[in-house]
């Protein structure tokens, strides 16, 4: 496999397609008051949305967890490293 420059580092091909097969649990279950949906992956704090259907739900879900792996700007101190890695 190749390699890839991703925001000024370079990443191996590999790790980047390995995540797209990452299993993660979803529950989705209906408010009986509102019978709306809520969706929430139990294993990424914060990781939630809802929908009016579950379809909805599910989508909106899909979204939330395309933007909880965002990499986002850190302040490091100049002792500190950071570096990405990969599971």
């Amino acid at each position: 496999m190749g390699s890839k420059q991703v925001t000024g580092a370079w990443t191996d091909v590999s790790s980047l397609v390995m995540i797209g097969f990452m299993k993660l649990r979803l529950i989705v279950e209906q408010d009986p008051e509102t019978g709306r949906y809520s969706s929430v992956f139990p294993e990424l704090p914060g990781c939630a949305s809802a929908g009016d259907t579950e379809e909805e739900a599910i989508a909106n879900a899909k979204e939330a967890l395309d933007l909880w792996f965002e990499p986002t700007d850190i302040t490091v101190a100049a002792s500190a490293k950071l570096i990405e890695v990969t599971a």
